[in-house]
């Protein structure tokens, strides 16, 4: 059995104290941003392993005796949870996290959610538009702005949030067309990640 005291750990007749952790910092990212990862400090007799989504990356140690031990892992940008657990000896199965002492904290890579627009609408005058934006993320949020491009229409909001529900009501016999620019916002639990907006475009008919 082993009870954490205070930061440190109890096995047996053992006390060890963990005073390192991992260092990195959260971000939101498709891919295309990354951010560093790496350890505060390390035991130059271990070897430690780091993880994305609890599968394994790679495995570094220190053959130096000096203190602190700063070690750098690099950086990455594939979304995920990174976290790094510390074994003793090299011939251990790094394919199993679980055999191992996992270091505190984790580095998150938040996924930029993609908002899922159809290419254009058709509704008629006076019928209410009823849309309900998707991503590609559960649990999104969105927030949206709307301006008329071409013709004459009025009953819609120029902002709003979540389902749009304007019945938009044609001024005159030609159709008009109206432009919703869609912005999705992941989950707090998953960043609350602010992905690129789209156009969903509309077209109001006689």
């Amino acid at each position: 059995m082993v009870v954490v005291i205070l930061g440190g750990c109890f096995t047996g007749q053992r006390i060890y104290s963990q005073q390192y952790l991992l260092i990195g910092s959260d971000i939101c990212s498709d891919g295309s941003q990354s951010t560093h990862i790496g350890l505060s400090d390390s035991d130059p007799a271990k070897f430690y392993a780091l993880y994305r989504d609890s599968n394994f990356l790679e495995v570094k140690s220190h053959n130096t005796g000096k203190t602190p031990n700063v070690l750098e892992f690099g950086n990455y940008s594939e979304p995920g949870k990174y976290t790094v657990v510390e074994f003793p000896r090299t011939n251990t199965d790094f394919a199993k996290p679980e055999k191992g002492r996992k270091i505190s904290g984790s580095v998150s890579i938040n996924s930029l959610p993609v908002a899922y627009v159809p290419a254009k609408l058709d509704v008629r005058s006076g019928t209410p538009l009823n849309f309900q934006p998707k991503a590609s993320v559960e649990g999104c949020t969105y927030k949206w702005t709307a301006y008329l491009k071409e013709g004459a229409a009025t009953g819609f909001k120029k902002n709003g949030a979540g389902t749009i529900t304007d019945t938009i009501l044609l001024q005159g016999k030609q159709p008009a067309c109206v432009i919703y620019l869609i912005t999705p916002y992941s989950p707090e639990y998953l960043g609350s990640c602010m992905g690129n907006s789209k156009e969903l475009v509309v077209w109001i008919k006689p």
